[in-house]
């Protein structure tokens, strides 16, 4: 993602990769659908059961940490942060 290629390739240096996301449940919802917002994994199965439950459309949005040490991609998992948000391979 980009914040992850700003961290590797810029040093850190972050230019509009973080802005307050809108609560797209509360949008849903004024729309006449379904929309519910979970921060918990173990929300997210029961906020799916009640959303097909409406019998509306329905959106059910899902907040992630988006913390430095989880924006790195998968295929470079096995590398971490320092605390100075350098990425530096894990022994």
């Amino acid at each position: 993602n980009m914040r992850h290629t700003q961290i590797t390739q810029f040093g850190s240096r972050f230019i509009g990769t973080k802005v307050p996301a809108s609560n797209l449940a509360n949008i849903a919802r004024e729309f006449g659908a379904y929309g519910e917002r979970v921060t918990k994994p173990d929300e997210i199965i029961p906020a799916i059961v009640r959303a097909l439950a409406s019998g509306r459309p329905a959106l059910v949005e899902v907040m992630m940490d988006d913390s430095l040490e989880n924006l790195v991609p998968p295929p470079l998992a096995k590398r971490i942060l320092n605390d100075s948000g350098s990425v530096i391979d894990k022994e």
